[in-house]
């Protein structure tokens, strides 16, 4: 049985995709895969380093670059932009680890609770 590979390889080239077509500016899956190694200080076994790029990466190294520090006598006092990519993935993590707890606790009200 003879295959033609030259032929084969022609008839693949419609459906050939083009990652940088296929990149569009908004796609921000691997900032925020970036972001989420970054503040979860996750192990590096644990990382797909082929799920971003480089450019990911520098981007998170400049949204971090902005995070506003600000330092007290008593320590370090944390403060920062709610805009901040790291800042709204902390709260949108805290805010999943919230639900997950809440939503397997049932609530009994007492003989003192009014409900309106």
């Amino acid at each position: 049985m003879d295959f033609d590979f030259e032929k084969f390889i022609k008839n693949l080239k419609p459906y050939e995709k083009n990652k940088e077509k296929e990149k569009d500016k908004t796609d921000c899956n691997g900032f925020s895969r970036v972001i989420r190694h970054v503040w979860l200080h996750d192990n590096t076994s644990s990382i797909d380093f082929d799920s971003f790029t480089l450019s990911d990466v520098e981007n998170a190294m400049d949204a971090m670059d902005v995070l506003p520090f600000s330092y007290d006598d008593g320590g370090e006092n944390f403060t920062c932009d709610p805009e901040n990519p790291f800042m709204q993935f902390d709260s949108l993590y805290d805010l999943s680890v919230y639900m997950n707890n809440v939503l397997t606790k049932q609530f009994s009200m007492d003989k003192d609770d009014i409900f309106i």
